[in-house]
């Protein structure tokens, strides 16, 4: 996939995107069109396009999160793209890395957006290097998980436990959509 490729599915996902969701898909699809380097770390276009995957859990109506490296919320599993058009593939990926190869291979994933949010990046340091204030694009796919089995518990939350810990406005606008599921 290509930024004006993402642009595209993006003007197909307006009608199903939620009310306070809509400006961000928007601002994503205008973004996606005034740079064709928008999957690369280039902060000169003021941020770039990531890839996250939620992990549900239908069975147990429970979450596979992971604890955010900076705020330790809990958070799904963001990715960056670096240049790599595969989006879901690279937000699966995350999840390979962060809880196991085995567990991300049993994983189904649904082929439509599941959200998009825009996040501020505060000034910060990459391997001791300055990276500059910047905006990422979060395109989210949804994860499904048959069982749990030989997973740490460590990863697993229920609804409740997340609605309770992570005010996030993007955490509470995925859990209401996965609560419609």
């Amino acid at each position: 996939m290509t930024p004006a490729l993402l642009a595209n599915l993006l003007r197909e996902y307006v009608p199903t995107a939620w009310p306070d969701e809509k400006q961000h898909v928007e601002k994503t699809i205008e973004f996606c069109e005034h740079n064709p380097r928008a999957f690369e770390r280039e902060h000169d276009q003021g941020g770039h396009v990531g890839s996250s995957a939620l992990v549900w859990v239908p069975q147990s109506r429970s979450l596979v999160l992971t604890r955010h490296k900076v705020t330790g919320a809990l958070s799904y599993f963001g990715n960056h793209l670096d240049g790599s058009g595969d989006l879901s593939g690279k937000a699966l990926a995350r999840v390979a890395e962060e809880v196991s190869d085995s567990f991300a291979a049993l994983l189904g994933v649904n082929p439509e957006i599941f959200d998009v949010d825009i996040h501020d990046v505060v000034p910060h340091l990459r391997r001791d290097e300055p990276v500059p204030a910047h905006l990422h694009y979060d395109i989210m796919w949804l994860f499904t998980s048959e069982t749990l089995e030989d997973l740490d518990p460590i990863w697993v939350y229920t609804l409740a436990d997340v609605w309770q810990s992570n005010p996030d406005a993007q955490m509470q606008r995925l859990l209401r959509k996965l609560e419609k599921l």
